[in-house]
């Protein structure tokens, strides 16, 4: 009797455990299919589920209801030529036979909304199979929704682009002076060198300095002192007649001039004149050893095309001609005799 009543005890348990684990298989299941349908609800674009022999719609997301202006059973009782008057009987038949043997289809259209409007889209449609019977399952995008957001994007893309080049821009200029940099100043040399000697053309530097300007400092303050370099960076700049002329500051009070295929007496022709561009703003400099506002030294270094000195030593020789002007009293400018 007991072993009786052990074996409908086991067997009870069997049977509990049996419906137990269906339960949570239908339950995972279930589980599953509500996520898929909350998924396909909140989905950006319509998708339709339809009967490939009928054409009949049998679900719908929210955004079809949404974008075709139906509610869910009345799109559900609709077929695909109540809201695509493009295809016809014929049609439908030959696309299910493509989407058969493709399994995918992308082709542009035309939607009806319960209106009676119009409006382009374009389908992506798939097909699959479940238990033996076929099923058609597409999304509709609006065309000019998606032209709107391509446009958008393109936008947003220019305009990164743009911000892009403002920074790379700005990353290339003198916070104070506004005029380029010394980052700019090396890539820029580096390429007007490769320039010149491709080219078979000449190639000067001018390396300029602001006399006395600590003294200027010293006694007018570093504000007036960063006004003034300011005012000698663009009167520097507006003085270059040529495309290719460039300069840059190069630090602190220094700048430097790059002048391509100019001949000698041109660069020290342009010397003279940015000497005189500066001596012409009669910027006050009381405590100046040299003359009662601001003056400027430079130092001039030439090259031809068939001279093998490198960029860094034609650079060199520019800052030596300079330091020669500046022992020769200043206000002035010294040609480098190394590089004649």
């Amino acid at each position: 009797m007991v072993i009786f009543s052990l074996l409908l005890a086991a067997l009870a348990l069997l049977v509990a455990l049996f419906y137990f684990f269906r339960y949570q298989k239908i339950k995972n299941q279930l589980s599953k299919l509500f996520v898929m349908e909350y998924a396909m609800n909140h989905a950006q674009n319509p998708l339709y589920f339809v009967d490939p022999k009928s054409a009949a719609i049998f679900y719908v997301n929210k955004a079809a209801c949404k974008t075709l202006g139906y509610t869910y059973e009345e799109l559900t009782s609709l077929t695909i030529f109540n809201i695509d008057p493009n295809v016809t009987h014929e049609a439908w038949l030959k696309h299910n036979e493509h989407l058969k043997m493709a399994q995918t289809s992308d082709f542009l259209t035309q939607h009806k909304r319960k209106d009676g409007t119009l409006f382009e889209v374009e389908v992506f449609g798939n097909v699959f199979e479940y238990e033996g019977k076929f099923f058609n399952i597409a999304f509709a995008v609006d065309v000019t929704q998606k032209n709107h957001y391509q446009k958008a994007l393109q936008e947003s893309h220019d305009a990164l682009t743009l911000r892009n080049q403002e920074l790379e821009e700005l990353a290339m200029l003198d916070a104070l002076t506004k005029i380029p940099n010394r980052r700019f100043l090396d890539e820029i040399y580096a390429k007007r060198f490769d320039e010149h000697r491709r080219e078979d053309v000449s190639l000067a530097l001018l390396m300029i300095d602001v006399d006395d300007f600590k003294t200027y400092n010293d006694f007018y303050g570093h504000a007036k002192g960063d006004e003034v370099l300011i005012q000698i960076a663009q009167t520097l700049q507006k003085t270059l007649k040529r495309p290719t002329d460039f300069i840059a500051r190069y630090g602190g009070e220094e700048f430097v001039v790059v002048l391509k295929e100019t001949s000698l007496s041109g660069a020290v022709t342009m010397a003279s004149e940015l000497l005189y561009a500066i001596k012409f703003l009669q910027i006050p400099h009381e405590k100046s050893k040299i003359l009662p506002y601001i003056t400027t030294s430079i130092g001039i270094a030439w090259k031809d095309f068939d001279s093998q000195i490198t960029q860094e030593e034609l650079l060199s020789f520019a800052d030596r001609a300079l330091y020669k002007a500046k022992e020769r009293g200043k206000n002035g400018y010294v040609l480098c005799e190394e590089v004649v």
